[in-house]
């Protein structure tokens, strides 16, 4: 019984251990960097579109979105576990909050 177990384990580990290197090799970061930033004038917005449909403007379009509220003359945004794939990129001060 106790040998069963232990092969049952070491399957579990390999299993999850195999599901995590599949995730890491679909996966990845895209860094985004703003620069020279005249004012601060609202939230910057970044978005990462998959396809030209809604870019660069609309929001609801884009296939994810980050925020960043506090800045200087410049800023970076970090998305985090993006497919791997072709995107476009905007970004804009949300004057008006909106």
């Amino acid at each position: 019984m106790i040998n069963t177990m232990k092969k049952l384990l070491i399957i579990i580990v390999i299993l999850t251990s195999s599901w995590s290197l599949s995730l890491a090799q679909t996966a990845g970061t895209v860094t985004v960097s703003l620069t020279e930033i005249e004012k601060q004038e609202g939230p910057l917005v970044f978005m990462l579109f998959s396809s030209s449909d809604g870019f660069p403007a609309e929001r609801e379009k884009a296939e994810f979105v980050g925020v960043v509220e506090n800045y200087e003359t410049s800023a970076v945004y970090i998305f985090e576990k993006i497919p791997y794939g072709e995107y476009a990129v905007a970004a804009f001060q949300d004057k008006n909050e909106d």
